[in-house]
């Protein structure tokens, strides 16, 4: 058993407070719940809960600015979420600034009507009206959800609408309203404060008596108790989306947390249907490949709960054909008990999630956030450390039972079918002709230790002994660059391929091998690197470390699985169109570099590619490029450091290098045929258009990588950037806003963009195109930004070592960029030695000219006539770039 130490404290005006010492990095998580959601709305009033979440980030009384301003410079992580039950915040920074944090947090309890004026009020009532839009309404399947609430909980259930809201209420909804939902619910006697990280107790609890003790309490709020559902036999919906796939939804209403079937219901779906060697993937996605992915979970809430099918069609399948296999395999888990191999997978499953929570002090799921949890939803944090013992008291005969009980007919089946498009073409086709045959055809970063086996093989690794946990990869000096030509996507295909099968071991016995322990291997392949990595349990290292090695020594590439994957490869690209943002990431860069250049070509392929792709080609490319040479072994976590070399010499100590990839030689170039265009690809009735505003910038190893790492932070890097400010917090046009640098070794891109209202999109390219020049010259860089930026990156920095995963996350931009060994241990002084002046220099020179690449996709009936004028060529775009 796992136990979380932590001292209670409540307040005299009814705060609870929960507190958890952990001085393993100078961070504190501080983590607030207000035991109110969307359930404690009324018809006709509903969103309030989510919308408050965003008001509560636009100051207060004495902070009457952003909330983001002074937390972002000091590096702090910031995020907020509303659920049905609860609204929560949370806020991680250095240890240093904990009452920084405190007092933002507490004065936004006690004052944020006192700076809530009906500006702010309407702007972020847009922005969240804007997230419904992104979050739901032009998100592939997104409006299920908003159809599958209401029937799943029948009103008066206080679950019967969805926690954003529906836009009519917002757009009724009084600055009155949401005031007096404000003073009801967000008081100290209906909040639960949870600090985790470098604190002393006594330290901490003065600090919260004096910023949050002289508030009022509030009134008693009456609680709401279980409830059951009213539904009553099943009920059938069908809806159309603008989708290529079918997908069927089986709802089932349930329990509520705490509930003694919960353990149950949790194994159930884990056992149904989470991983490969889950009941429901192997019927469905592997063996009989009518589905092309299922999904199955179990959320016990509050006051009840529900279990969720989740399946999508293969092509040429039907929901007809899934939903009577799925029925067979509920019926036949319901009759007949799990095996103890299942029992034991759905255990380490949940044993190594919650460790993995429990690794994060902060965040979503992390220790602070789950104190809160069991504090405000349990009525007792002290069910933390007995978390785990209630699935371990379950037996293989409940879990038959709870199916029984609760998959019966008592559900929502919700079917989405996708949209038919028809309509007449134009044609020029002389019909009245027969055709004639066509022609056939401050923290100090840790330093990772090195060694190196007599192969050649380097091995990077440090030592986390926090929790009984170990990662491990292995970075390999190749990427999608090293596609050949004409076979773009064949890295990532063998790469994929590599749990497919050994020479030992199926793919069906290496994901049960896997999930039967715990543990889980992901494959990760950039331009110019691939790494591969694995996590799990300390006591299962010997087991999972030896199937690591053996799917990367000893690929089988077996025939029937390859075909397998082709087919889901294949599904996968057909369906990028069906999302925006997965269009705009594959256009951007086919047209900044040329779809058929070695940066420019997609890291995943194209349909011809992948099409043509033979057993031999992946057998070739696993032998031209993996090999010891130029390879790193990257290791985190709780081992012994003797011990982690001596079963990597045995396992990888005879690898040879077979390879015959010669050095990459790619002189990278950038497409300067886009300058003075508009690229627009047609998503018909998206209520969005997705912005992307690209320019080519230097390679990694250029030394002004620092002075554009500062610029991108102060340009649209953070909440607070230029461009979010502009289009999102002052004019409500998007939802985010942001930029970024994605760092290659040849010429990086910056994006800058987001996803704006249809209506807007002429208005957002301009503030764009203004923000970016601005910065040049008429608004230069000012002292508060720069300093701003600098202490974000800084004091942000040791939040990037706090997981193990992220210990091999930055080891592995060592060995990509072969950076020095102690590269992070002193960026903080090389990040010091940059002066404004150089950020200035970078903004002026890198932003002249206008950007190299100008892409919207969106609704062209409607974008047409807005983009004409702005001096642009409009250039039609199929969904990879290629003009029409």
């Amino acid at each position: 058993m796992i136990s979380i130490n932590y001292k209670k404290h409540i307040l005299s005006n009814g705060l609870e407070v929960l507190l958890h010492k952990d001085s393993s990095v100078p961070f504190v998580a501080v983590n607030i719940w207000y035991h109110v959601g969307s359930k404690n709305e009324k018809p006709g009033k509903t969103g309030f809960a989510h919308l408050f979440e965003h008001v509560m980030f636009e100051g207060s009384k004495n902070h009457n600015k952003s909330y983001f301003e002074p937390l972002e410079k000091i590096g702090a992580s910031i995020n907020g979420s509303t659920n049905a039950d609860r609204t929560n915040y949370w806020v991680n920074l250095p240890s240093n600034y904990l009452e920084l944090a405190l007092w933002l947090e507490s004065d936004r309890m006690g004052f944020l009507l006192d700076a809530l004026d009906q500006t702010r009020f309407d702007i972020q009532r847009e922005v969240v009206k804007n997230e419904r839009r992104q979050s739901y309404e032009n998100r592939p399947y997104g409006k299920a959800y908003l159809m599958l609430q209401p029937e799943v909980f029948p009103a008066p259930h206080p679950y019967n609408w969805p926690t954003i809201g529906s836009q009519e209420d917002l757009d009724n909804a009084s600055l009155e309203d949401v005031q007096n939902f404000f003073r009801k619910f967000y008081v100290p006697s209906n909040a639960s404060l949870s600090i985790a990280g470098d604190i002393d107790f006594d330290s901490a609890i003065n600090l919260v008596e004096k910023t949050f003790g002289n508030l009022a309490p509030g009134t008693p709020i009456s609680r709401m108790h279980n409830m059951n559902s009213p539904l009553s036999g099943t009920t059938s919906l069908v809806t159309a989306d603008n989708v290529q796939l079918e997908r069927i939804y089986y709802t089932w209403p349930t329990t509520s947390a705490f509930d003694k079937h919960e353990p149950s219901l949790d194994l159930l779906a884990i056992i149904l249907g989470q991983g490969k060697s889950s009941r429901l993937h192997r019927k469905l996605v592997h063996d009989t490949e009518i589905a092309k992915d299922v999904s199955v979970a179990s959320y016990a809430q509050e006051i009840s709960g529900e279990f969720i099918i989740q399946a999508t069609t293969s092509p040429n399948k039907t929901t007809d054909e899934i939903a009577t296999s799925l029925m067979n395999e509920i019926n036949i888990i319901a009759n007949t008990i799990p095996e103890e191999s299942e029992m034991e997978f759905a255990l380490n499953q949940i044993r190594s999630q919650f460790v993995r929570g429990l690794e994060k002090l902060g965040g979503f799921g992390g220790v602070a956030d789950q104190l809160n949890y069991f504090n405000v939803i349990g009525n007792n944090p002290d069910l933390i450390s007995d978390h785990i013992n209630k699935y371990e008291s379950v037996t293989a005969k409940d879990v038959s039972n709870a199916a029984q009980q609760f998959l019966g007919d008592t559900k929502v089946e919700l079917r989405v079918i996708p949209i038919k498009n028809l309509k007449e073409a134009e044609s020029s086709f002389n019909r009245s002709e027969m055709p004639l045959p066509t022609k056939e055809s401050s923290f100090i970063a840790p330093t990772p230790s090195r060694l190196e086996l007599q192969n050649g093989l380097q091995i990077l690794s440090i030592q986390r002994l926090k929790l009984p946990m170990v990662a491990f990869g292995l970075y390999l000096p190749f990427g999608s660059v090293d596609d050949p030509k004409g076979l773009p996507g064949l890295v990532n295909y063998t790469v994929s391929m590599l749990q497919e099968g050994t020479s030992k071991h199926t793919s069906k016995e290496i994901a049960e091998i896997l999930e039967h322990k715990g543990a889980n291997i992901s494959v990760h392949v950039r331009e110019n690197g691939t790494i591969i990595w694995a996590e799990c349990l300390q006591s299962s290292l010997d087991t999972i470390f030896e199937i690591f090695s053996e799917i990367i020594l000893d690929p089988a590439f077996p025939k029937d699985d390859m075909e397998r994957i082709r087919r889901q490869k294949l599904t996968d690209l057909s369906r990028i169109s069906d999302d925006a943002n997965a269009i705009a990431a594959r256009a951007a860069k086919s047209l900044l570099y040329g779809l058929d250049s070695p940066l420019g070509h997609p890291i995943y392929g194209d349909e011809k590619s992948i099409s043509k792709v033979s057993r031999e080609d992946l057998m070739a490319c696993h032998k031209s490029l993996f090999g010891p040479k130029g390879s790193v072994l990257l290791t985190a976590g709780d081992f012994d450091t003797d011990y982690m070399v001596t079963i990597t010499k045995d396992l990888f100590g005879s690898w040879r290098s077979k390879s015959t990839k010669p050095a990459n030689k790619n002189l990278h170039s950038v497409n300067r045929n886009n300058k003075g265009k508009i690229y627009l690809i047609n998503k018909a009735g998206a209520p969005q258009s997705v912005i992307m505003v690209g320019k080519a910038m230097v390679e990694r190893s250029d030394p002004d990588f620092l002075p554009l790492t500062i610029f991108n932070q102060i340009i649209g890097g953070e909440f607070s950037s230029r461009l979010n400010s502009n289009l999102r917090q002052d004019k409500g046009y998007s939802y985010g806003y942001m930029s970024s640098i994605k760092w290659l070794n040849g010429p990086s891109p910056f994006f800058a963009g987001g996803a704006v209202q249809t209506e807007v999109t002429r208005e957002a390219i301009i503030e764009t195109f203004n923000e970016l020049s601005d910065i040049r010259d008429k608004k230069p860089i000012t002292e508060i930004e720069f300093n701003d930026a600098i202490n974000n990156i800084l004091r942000g920095l040791p939040s990037n070592f706090e997981t193990i995963n992220q210990l091999i996350d930055q080891m592995s931009n060592i060995a990509l960029y072969q950076l020095p060994d102690d590269y992070y241990a002193s960026y903080p002084s090389e990040l010091l030695k940059v002066k404004i002046k150089d950020v200035q220099r970078v903004a002026y020179e890198y932003m002249d000219q206008g950007p190299d690449l100008i892409l919207i996709i969106g609704d062209m009936s409607q974008l047409d006539s807005k983009l004409n004028n702005l001096g642009y060529e409009i250039v039609h775009a199929d969904s990879e770039g290629r003009p029409l």
